[in-house]
């Protein structure tokens, strides 16, 4: 039989995961109203929505860096940043070449447009750290105390798709799940959240999640919509006619979510 303290701590614990999931129900609703409130004014309404959530992620004891680590100079920030960009940018060429190589995309050259880009980096930027901070680093500190790292990786690819599945406004919720590429779109996105999560359990903090998400947004939207080539996708399920819907390129996602898995599980063993 558990002893009456042993009880009364997983109680405390339980009752605080409950207290973390009602605010960050709350928070990620109140985002997504700052979002339609400011619809007509895209930069901002992104600039705004990362204020409220970095505001919000504060209050549930959401950290920028480990917070059981001193605190990081400017050079650490910005390096964490580079590398988390390094990787995001590579991750994102890896995909894009398998799915050039699997023949389900032909690249085409483009007229890029130096403030469009500068208007995407922006964007990428901010999208990155609002989702990091509400899909990721919220969810992380909401269950840090009633799930190991492994269960807390499970429930933030399902947040991940979640969150796809509310953006996908301009249809019917029921598409996503009787359409094939709807279906890939979903999975696409579960294995999305898996890579910047693991990027979270690595660094134990936002930087190099942040740094990788919004060069891989970069690169998966401005730089393939004329910024730097236009994109032609193929028809049917493994081009999918684009990038979200493509199985090709959800097979390259998954990859690299198993890819992170392994690198943090080594060093999960290693510890």
């Amino acid at each position: 039989m558990p002893s009456s303290s042993a009880t009364s701590g997983l109680s405390a614990r339980v009752r605080e995961c409950a207290k973390s999931a009602a605010w960050s129900a709350g928070l990620y609703a109140g985002v997504a109203g700052i979002g339609a409130l400011l619809a007509q004014h895209r930069g901002a309404s992104l600039a705004t929505q990362v204020f409220a959530a970095e505001w919000g992620a504060g209050r549930l004891g959401v950290s920028w860096s480990d917070p059981e680590a001193p605190l990081p100079r400017t050079s650490d920030v910005l390096a964490r940043l580079g590398k988390g960009a390094a990787l995001g940018a590579a991750s994102a060429v890896a995909a894009l070449a398998l799915v050039s190589l699997a023949g389900a995309v032909t690249f085409g050259p483009a007229r890029p447009v130096p403030l469009d880009l500068g208007i995407g980096l922006l964007v990428a930027l901010f999208t990155a750290a609002r989702d990091e901070l509400l899909l990721r680093g919220v969810v992380l500190a909401t269950f840090r105390h009633t799930m190991g790292d492994r269960r807390r990786l499970l429930v933030c690819g399902a947040i991940a798709v979640a969150a796809h599945a509310s953006h996908a406004a301009d249809e019917p919720l029921h598409t996503l799940f009787a359409t094939t590429g709807g279906i890939v779109s979903l999975v696409a996105a579960f294995f999305g959240g898996l890579c910047f999560t693991a990027l979270w359990l690595r660094d134990r903090g936002a930087f190099l999640p942040c740094g990788a998400h919004a060069a891989w947004t970069l690169l998966t939207t401005t730089v393939l919509s004329g910024g730097l080539w236009t994109t032609t996708w193929r028809d049917g399920l493994w081009g999918g006619g684009g990038l979200e819907t493509s199985l090709a390129f959800t097979v390259g996602v998954a990859a690299l979510a198993g890819l992170a898995i392994v690198v943090l599980l080594r060093r999960d063993a290693r510890r």
